[in-house]
């Protein structure tokens, strides 16, 4: 499961943080691999429990971005993505979402995101098309999505009653777009859409009600 894979080879470098660097409290580890944009996959990111560190050259060297320089410097780690152009993208439930590129210090929020709080993020194989899910505070969870790597943002679908969790395009089809969340009662349940954010349909709802429905991987 390559958007959520915790264990990767390039771990094993995070023990030992630059000296000087506020902490947070929690051990150094890492929990999300990604890589993008395209076949290629040139962007590598990996996030860790004392920031993120960002290849550009497909892990042949690698850069420690700080907390601080994201907006976050707490204990919940954001969701990310490798836009075009070499952008990494950013969501964070209380700060919303922002993306940055080149040296990846200076990062920006679009003025089209600040409606909504943004849970999770995808992208399509060419880095162009991204979806999230978002929650709308107290009106209806849905999507987002992006036809211009992350720079504006359109609200797509909503549900109301619905709480918003994970969120995958299919690799083969940026139109296609998998969604999972909660029903009013914890009831766990997939969607789908076919236009890339623009609508919704149900899959099902055949969960175990105690679990949550989240995408590994489409």
């Amino acid at each position: 499961v390559m958007r959520r894979c915790a264990a990767m080879l390039a771990c094993v470098g995070l023990a030992a943080a630059p000296r000087g660097a506020a902490a947070n409290g929690r051990f150094p580890s890492a929990n999300l691999f990604i890589a993008g944009p395209g076949p290629r996959s040139d962007v590598m990111v990996l996030r860790a429990t004392i920031g993120v560190v960002v290849s550009r050259d497909r892990g042949a060297s690698w850069t420690w971005i700080c907390e601080e320089s994201m907006n976050n410097a707490g204990m919940v780690d954001p969701m990310l993505a490798v836009a075009r152009d070499a952008e990494v993208v950013s969501t964070l439930a209380d700060m919303g979402l922002s993306r940055s590129r080149a040296r990846y210090c200076d990062w920006t929020t679009p003025a089209t995101t600040a409606a909504a709080r943004f849970n999770d993020i995808t992208v399509d194989a060419t880095g162009a098309a991204m979806v999230a899910s978002i929650s709308t505070y107290g009106r209806a969870d849905g999507l987002a999505y992006s036809r211009d790597g992350g720079q504006t943002w359109t609200v797509g679908a909503t549900r109301p009653g619905f709480f918003a969790e994970t969120v995958d395009v299919a690799p083969s089809n940026p139109s296609r777009v998998y969604f999972t969340g909660y029903l009013t009662g914890s009831v766990p349940i997939l969607l789908r859409s076919d236009d890339g954010g623009a609508t919704l349909r149900e899959v099902t709802r055949d969960f175990p009600m105690d679990g949550g429905a989240l995408i590994a991987a489409v």
